[in-house]
């Protein structure tokens, strides 16, 4: 249903070097803060939308926290 919607879920420096001085975590929640700057409460599609986007980035962010565990 969402499959061709951008998705951020890491930021990286160009070059793929560890550059990062935030963690991984703050960058995703961050990111998807900023998907939603613009969301209409209203919509059904747009809170779905947004739904799926927080949804994932919870998944993703409980990876990366067990993977550096």
């Amino acid at each position: 249903m969402y499959a061709a919607d951008p998705w951020v879920v890491i930021v990286t420096h160009p070059d793929g070097a560890e550059h990062s001085q935030r963690p991984t975590a703050l960058t995703l929640r961050e990111s998807v803060r900023w998907l939603a700057h613009d969301i209409d409460a209203r919509s059904a599609y747009e809170v779905n939308r947004w739904s799926a986007i927080v949804l994932a980035e919870r998944r993703a962010r409980s990876v990366i926290q067990r993977k550096a565990a």
